[in-house]
């Protein structure tokens, strides 16, 4: 990683948490695309488009759970918050 990059962030190189936060957030919008493309595609398409959906929804529903079990997300909504508050007060100290 860049070491301007490693300051700004505060991250000395890629770390299995953030690797499964962005995995999370591009499979977040993987779902939200598909969901979309379902409903605007012909039912002929809508099958494997479904199936594909599906995947990917199992596939954050495993990788929610692993985040969870390693503390990197918490099931508390109110928690998570505060814990997110406490990131973003850090990365704005380091800027």
């Amino acid at each position: 990683m860049n070491p301007l990059l490693e300051s700004l962030t505060g991250l000395k190189a890629l770390n299995d948490q953030y690797i499964a936060a962005d995995l999370m957030q591009d499979t977040q919008v993987r779902i939200s695309l598909l969901a979309q493309c379902l409903l605007e595609n012909p039912p002929l398409i809508q099958d494997s488009i479904a199936n594909e959906l599906q995947t990917a929804i199992e596939f954050l529903q495993r990788l929610t759970e692993y985040c969870v079990r390693k503390a990197w997300i918490l099931p508390d909504a109110s928690a998570q918050w505060e814990q997110d508050l406490k990131w973003a007060y850090k990365a704005v100290k380091m800027v």
